[in-house]
């Protein structure tokens, strides 16, 4: 036996937060515009600055969390590879006319530099990583469906050195 609840068996603020969902339901056509019109008013203040934060930095960088979150661990994982902890350097950005990156360098003690491009949707598209001297080339490619990334491919080239033997 099951028994079903109607929607005036609930409580008010319950009632109302149903309400809010059938009116963002069919109102935008993806998830990131529902998202970005939640009515954060209804939520405790916790969970209100968390996802004011989250809507805000959507609206100012136009990726979603989870492209920002790649590519951020990808950067990360850079600079673990080619040892950044150690050393005095100097890192530098470059960035095109629509705010995002192109260009990550880095000169001194450890000297490496990173180019980003971008499809026409503002989508980062592939990672350029060079580093000690050239020896080390890093290349990404990102792999989108719907506007999300759902994949990586990454290539490594790192050329051993190689001793030259003097005839005397």
């Amino acid at each position: 036996m099951t028994t079903k609840i109607l929607r005036y068996d609930l409580g008010p603020e319950l009632q109302e937060i149903l309400s809010q969902l059938d009116l963002v339901r069919g109102e935008y056509e993806s998830l990131t515009e529902r998202f970005s019109n939640i009515d954060i008013e209804m939520l405790a203040p916790y969970e209100k600055s968390v996802v004011s934060d989250l809507i805000n930095s959507l609206k100012d960088t136009e990726k979603s969390m989870s492209e920002r979150v790649i590519i951020l661990e990808s950067l990360i994982e850079t600079a673990f590879s080619i040892g950044l902890e150690e050393g005095n350097y100097t890192e530098t950005f470059e960035y095109d006319l629509d705010g995002n990156v192109t260009s990550h360098s880095s000169t001194g003690d450890k000297e490496f530099k990173i180019n980003y491009k971008y499809n026409e949707s503002g989508d980062i598209e592939s990672s350029e990583l060079t580093a000690n001297n050239g020896s080390l080339k890093v290349d990404k490619n990102y792999v989108y469906e719907n506007g999300n990334i759902v994949g990586i491919t990454t290539k490594n080239e790192k050329e051993e050195e190689q001793e030259e033997i003097e005839e005397e």
